[in-house]
Protein backbone atom coordinates (compact mmCIF):
# COMPACT_ATOMS: atom_id res chain seq x y z
CA UNK A 1 0.00 0.00 0.00
CA UNK A 2 1.15 3.52 -0.65
CA UNK A 3 2.18 5.77 2.41
CA UNK A 4 2.14 2.62 4.55
CA UNK A 5 5.17 1.68 6.69
CA UNK A 6 5.79 -2.07 7.25
CA UNK A 7 4.47 -2.01 11.01
CA UNK A 8 1.06 -0.32 9.92
CA UNK A 9 0.38 -3.44 7.62
CA UNK A 10 2.10 -6.85 9.51
CA UNK A 11 1.06 -7.57 12.72
CA UNK A 12 3.24 -10.34 14.91
CA UNK A 13 1.50 -12.53 17.05
CA UNK A 14 3.16 -15.46 19.07
CA UNK A 15 2.14 -18.94 19.26
CA UNK A 16 3.77 -21.62 21.61
CA UNK A 17 3.40 -25.03 20.00
CA UNK A 18 4.32 -28.22 21.11
CA UNK A 19 7.42 -29.98 19.08
CA UNK A 20 7.68 -33.87 19.27
CA UNK A 21 10.27 -35.60 17.64
CA UNK A 22 10.06 -37.97 13.95
CA UNK A 23 10.57 -41.23 16.28
CA UNK A 24 8.34 -39.97 18.87
CA UNK A 25 5.70 -39.66 16.05
CA UNK A 26 6.28 -42.89 14.05
CA UNK A 27 5.80 -44.64 17.64
CA UNK A 28 2.36 -42.60 18.40
CA UNK A 29 1.00 -44.01 14.99
CA UNK A 30 0.89 -47.80 16.82
CA UNK A 31 0.88 -48.88 12.73
CA UNK A 32 3.77 -49.37 10.11
CA UNK A 33 4.25 -46.64 7.95
CA UNK A 34 5.05 -47.21 4.09
CA UNK A 35 7.07 -44.54 3.45
CA UNK A 36 9.16 -41.78 4.51
CA UNK A 37 10.69 -39.13 2.46
CA UNK A 38 13.25 -36.99 4.27
CA UNK A 39 14.48 -33.20 2.58
CA UNK A 40 14.68 -31.50 5.51
CA UNK A 41 18.05 -28.95 4.62
CA UNK A 42 20.67 -30.96 6.30
CA UNK A 43 18.85 -32.35 8.83
CA UNK A 44 18.31 -35.63 7.80
CA UNK A 45 21.55 -36.93 9.36
CA UNK A 46 20.47 -36.37 12.71
CA UNK A 47 16.70 -37.36 12.35
CA UNK A 48 18.45 -40.80 10.39
CA UNK A 49 20.72 -41.33 13.61
CA UNK A 50 17.65 -41.09 16.16
CA UNK A 51 15.37 -43.31 14.09
CA UNK A 52 18.09 -45.73 14.61
CA UNK A 53 19.25 -45.28 17.82
CA UNK A 54 15.59 -45.63 19.31
CA UNK A 55 14.40 -48.09 16.84
CA UNK A 56 11.68 -45.93 15.30
CA UNK A 57 12.87 -46.90 11.67
CA UNK A 58 11.13 -50.70 12.57
CA UNK A 59 8.27 -48.96 11.82
CA UNK A 60 9.08 -47.94 8.54
CA UNK A 61 8.85 -49.96 5.51
CA UNK A 62 10.81 -47.65 3.21
CA UNK A 63 12.85 -44.57 3.98
CA UNK A 64 13.81 -42.28 0.86
CA UNK A 65 16.12 -39.52 1.85
CA UNK A 66 17.49 -36.40 -0.25
CA UNK A 67 20.88 -35.79 1.20
CA UNK A 68 22.56 -32.33 0.76
CA UNK A 69 26.23 -32.94 1.52
CA UNK A 70 27.18 -31.33 -2.28
CA UNK A 71 26.01 -28.14 -1.08
CA UNK A 72 26.81 -28.44 2.44
CA UNK A 73 30.05 -30.42 2.59
CA UNK A 74 30.47 -29.92 6.38
CA UNK A 75 28.01 -32.58 6.29
CA UNK A 76 30.79 -35.45 4.26
CA UNK A 77 32.22 -37.03 7.22
CA UNK A 78 28.45 -37.57 8.93
CA UNK A 79 26.68 -38.68 5.65
CA UNK A 80 29.55 -41.02 5.11
CA UNK A 81 29.29 -42.62 8.36
CA UNK A 82 25.87 -43.15 8.39
CA UNK A 83 25.83 -44.50 4.89
CA UNK A 84 28.42 -47.03 6.81
CA UNK A 85 25.58 -47.53 9.18
CA UNK A 86 23.04 -48.51 7.33
CA UNK A 87 25.78 -51.07 5.39
CA UNK A 88 26.75 -52.67 8.80
CA UNK A 89 23.31 -52.93 9.68
CA UNK A 90 21.87 -54.44 6.63
CA UNK A 91 19.15 -51.70 6.38
CA UNK A 92 20.09 -50.33 2.59
CA UNK A 93 16.87 -51.69 1.20
CA UNK A 94 14.79 -50.05 3.96
CA UNK A 95 16.74 -46.78 3.89
CA UNK A 96 17.77 -45.05 0.42
CA UNK A 97 20.38 -41.97 0.57
CA UNK A 98 19.86 -41.40 -3.17
CA UNK A 99 17.03 -39.98 -3.42
CA UNK A 100 16.53 -36.81 -5.62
Amino acid sequence: MPGSTPSSVYTLQETEIECISLSDFIQSLHRQVRLLKLDIEGSEIPVLNQLLDIGSINFVDLTVVETHERQMPHLLDVTAALRDRIKKEGLEKKIRLDWY
